[in-house]
């Protein structure tokens, strides 16, 4: 059966502050510009979403040790599930004579502490009442640096058609970070994609 309930909430605050040129940068005869950004958020909730795995553990609302405290799921600390801020850089170089265009995309996200299952309850160690329950800390989560970059070639064979191939390599620096869906629920932590190759062909018409 289905279950649904409105006792969850949660809260969102987000805070950007962007620059970017009026002018594009030349120099021999290439054209580059850019943007650079710094994102502030804050978003928290006890509840999980309408798909999230932990639906089932929020329905029963079973007793969990937080900080050697004992208490129901529900009346733990509301989760943060981003981190508290974000720098991004991005940038566009283009080379008419070679129609050619890089890109570069940098994002770094700053170190966050959340709250997150540390000990299941079939393996804590832990009794409330007879009865063995999962165990709830805080646990930290470093910072994290990621680059993406686009080579594309475009070869017009008309005015307004040409033949073009993308080249992206996404996590350039191959980064371990850590998903922070995985975050929130599980005792063993899931990490974000490493170094990908992509290769996109096409005709524009």
């Amino acid at each position: 059966y289905t279950t649904y309930t409105n006792g969850g909430k949660s809260e969102t605050d987000v805070v950007s502050f962007t620059v970017t040129p009026l002018e594009e940068f030349s120099w021999l005869g290439t054209r580059t510009k850019g943007q650079l950004a710094l994102d502030w958020w804050q978003s928290k909730s006890n509840a999980p979403d309408y798909i999230d795995t932990d639906t089932d553990i929020y329905l029963a609302n079973p007793y969990i040790q937080y900080k050697g405290s004992v208490m129901r799921y529900t009346d733990r600390p509301a989760e943060n599930f981003n981190r508290p801020w974000t720098l991004r850089l991005s940038t566009e170089t283009r080379i008419p004579q070679w129609n050619l265009t890089w890109s570069n995309f940098l994002r770094y996200r700053a170190a966050y502490k959340a709250v997150g299952q540390v000990a299941s309850a079939n393996t804590s160690g832990v009794f409330h009442e007879g009865i063995q329950i999962a165990v709830w800390e805080e646990r930290s989560y470093k910072p994290a640096l990621t680059w993406d970059l686009r080579l594309g070639w475009e070869y017009p064979t008309t005015r307004d058609q040409a033949f073009f191939v993308n080249f992206d390599v996404f996590n350039v620096l191959d980064k371990a970070s850590v998903a922070q869906s995985s975050v929130s629920s599980s005792t063993i932590p899931t990490y974000e994609i490493g170094r990908q190759f992509w290769v996109e062909l096409g005709y524009r018409f």
